[in-house]
C-alpha cells in the first residue's frame, strides 16, 4: 500500500479522453525517479511494514538505488 501514497496527487484519470491523449494530459502520468526517490527517503521508518514486509528503513536507506526499479 505504501505505493499508493506516490499517486495520490495525480488527477483522476478521465475516461472520456482516454483514446484522444494529448501531449498536456500525458505529462500529468508521468513518474519521473528522482520524485519516487524524494518521496522514498522521506518516508516514516517508526512505521510498520506494509503487506511485502519489507521494513521502511530499507526503502529510505535504499531510495537511490531503489528509485528506478519502483519507477519502472
Amino acid at each position: 500500500m505504501i505505493f499508493v501514497s506516490f499517486s495520490e496527487d495525480l488527477k483522476p484519470v478521465n475516461l472520456e479522453v482516454l483514446f484522444t491523449l494529448s501531449d498536456d494530459y500525458c505529462d500529468q502520468y508521468i513518474i519521473y525517479p528522482q520524485d519516487i526517490e524524494s518521496r522514498l527517503s522521506k518516508i516514516n521508518i517508526h512505521k510498520a511494514p506494509g503487506p511485502d514486509f519489507l521494513p521502511s528503513w530499507i526503502l529510505r536507506d535504499f531510495a537511490s538505488l531503489l528509485a528506478g526499479l519502483v519507477t519502472i
